[in-house]
């Protein structure tokens, strides 16, 4: 068996004067590339859970694809979400980019792809490709909960310094996420956070 690592997340929401159920399915280092050895499990997998949990949106947090052709292996892998018809997100992990596509094309590629939602509201200022905030909105059309997705980046910049290992986030996305979490909670105080 792959190791295909999956999280089930619940939020409760009140839409309608009804409480909602709001479910996440999360897929993390599924290291996947298409003619790998464990690829096919790694998509029937991703297909078991899809039609057992029906969820409301799909993260997928880093490691996704990992090997060449890196681009094909993107497109198989998203067609099998796509043909779910749910929204799903994205965050980069430390091997995303070690193929054949940089972050910023992983990035613009995935931009274009039908129910994703990936975005990059960080500029030149914030670390890292692909940090948003995902708002989720109750039946009023007030924010009450908030999915951060933040790039972890790649490996140790301060390998000179003596610190290996993987990447981390960076003094400019914390600013980021404190900025833009205290520009949400003026809306609405009660607005509750997770991070991806």
């Amino acid at each position: 068996m792959s190791d295909i690592y999956l999280i089930l997340v619940l939020f409760w929401m009140e839409i309608d004067k009804r409480a909602y159920r709001f479910k996440i399915v999360q897929f993390t280092d599924t290291h996947f590339y298409k003619g790998g050895k464990s690829s096919q499990e790694v998509l029937d997998n991703i297909k078991a859970v899809m039609d057992a949990e029906k969820p409301d949106l799909v993260i997928l947090t880093g490691d996704i694809v990992t090997g060449r052709p890196t681009l094909k292996s993107w497109e198989i892998l998203t067609e099998l979400l796509i043909s779910f018809q749910v929204p799903y997100a994205v965050t980069f992990g430390n091997h995303e980019d070690e193929a054949q596509m940089t972050r910023e094309e992983l990035l613009t590629y995935l931009s274009d792809r039908p129910y994703s939602i990936i975005s990059d509201e960080g500029d030149n200022q914030v670390a890292g490709i692909g940090n948003y905030v995902l708002p989720l909105y109750n039946q009023d059309g007030i924010a009450e909960k908030l999915l951060y997705c933040m790039d972890s980046r790649s490996y140790s910049l301060a390998k000179d310094f003596g610190v290996e290992g993987y990447g981390w986030f960076d003094h400019s996305q914390i600013r980021w996420f404190a900025e833009t979490n205290e520009r949400w909670l003026a809306k609405n105080q009660d607005v509750q956070s997770l991070q991806y």
